[in-house]
């Protein structure tokens, strides 16, 4: 695979993960559970859309760490540093001073009542507080980070990337753990989304790693095993039911086999 070649499943993944997130924003108006401004308006079908943020994000986190992969290979530290760097944490800071924080100030959003601007910008956007959908930038910079260091492991270590995955999966459950009761630091911006999405995205770096290993068991029965359990994961997470780890496992295998459609 050359460094020019694109990867149409990839790139196909990109274009669903797209269209999922602007269908998942445009239904936002109808969602029960959404508290951040409330609506009078009801459609009792794309109510529950929102319950499937996870299998969206984790898709998303999971295209990440397969590119970030691809990215990685050759790469010195200072040079990887410097281009994540550039392309997410400088549009972090560049989106939020130039575009949302003015937006926000001038339709008087009630999040900034009584603060200062460099209140602001010190809470809401440095510690991640109130930054809106731009919490995605900061957090794959720091995954890009991480990942540095595992394939860097990876030359002396051949599962070095698989034991950061089981302390990914161990850090989803002690996540899912103290949220259930209610832990504010599970619940605060920083932590909560590194806690949450690792795993997918150390699932796709995974892959890229060893796709050639992987694709060997991607049967057609496995495939079809697979794609049953994505039915029956994608209705309970609509319906809000079932157990979030239980789900989240069930999300996990069925990334897996949308990656590997072809088998």
């Amino acid at each position: 695979m050359s460094d020019k070649k694109l990867r149409s499943d990839i790139v196909n993944l990109r274009v669903v993960a797209i269209l999922a997130v602007i269908f998942g924003h445009s239904t936002t108006i109808y969602w029960y559970n959404w508290t951040d401004y409330r609506t009078t308006q009801e459609a009792p079908v794309f109510a529950h859309v929102g319950n499937l943020a996870m299998l969206v994000l984790g898709l998303w986190m999971l295209i990440s760490g397969f590119c970030v992969g691809f990215t990685l290979r050759g790469k010195q530290f200072r040079d990887f540093f410097i281009k994540r760097f550039t392309r997410l944490v400088i549009p972090y800071w560049l989106v939020a001073l130039i575009w949302m924080i003015p937006i926000r100030l001038l339709i008087g959003y009630p999040g900034y009542e009584g603060q200062s601007f460099l209140y602001i910008i010190w809470r809401n956007i440095f510690l991640g507080y109130d930054n809106g959908q731009l919490w995605y930038l900061p957090t794959l910079f720091f995954y890009s980070v991480i990942a540095w260091f595992i394939n860097f492991c990876l030359k002396k270590y051949r599962w070095a990337d698989i034991f950061a995955f089981a302390i990914s999966v161990m850090m989803l459950i002690f996540y899912t753990k103290y949220t259930w009761h209610g832990a504010s630091l599970m619940r605060s911006p920083t932590f909560s989304p590194f806690f949450l999405y690792f795993s997918f995205f150390m699932l796709g770096f995974i892959l890229f790693n060893h796709e050639a290993a992987i694709r060997k068991y991607m049967t057609k029965p496995l495939l079809v095993v697979g794609f049953v359990l994505m039915l029956v994961a994608v209705g309970f997470m609509y319906m809000g039911r079932g157990g979030t780890f239980v789900q989240l496992i069930a999300v996990w295998l069925c990334l897996v086999v949308v990656f590997f459609p072809y088998a």
